[in-house]
């Protein structure tokens, strides 16, 4: 039988019903974004609360949107 609690759909909106917004991007995040993307780095962290922040490339490569509220969501 089917552990419906441990299925990765099932922790994807457990972790979307406790996630907190991310913190508004500052000068210095979306200069950190325009550099991991010239890079063609997938992420860079951000420098108020020190999250990874994916880029909108790695997000593109997805296909599509997660619903966790990216930054740079292309979806």
């Amino acid at each position: 039988m089917l552990d419906l609690l441990r299925h990765p759909l099932c922790a994807l909106e457990r972790l979307r019903a406790r996630r907190r917004p991310p913190p508004p991007p500052t000068a210095e995040a979306m200069r950190r974004h325009a550099e991991a993307e010239a890079a063609g780095q997938d992420h860079y962290i951000d420098p108020v609360s020190g999250r990874t922040v994916y880029t909108a490339n790695a997000l593109r490569r997805l296909g599509a949107c997660c619903g966790l509220g990216c930054r740079h969501c292309p979806w």
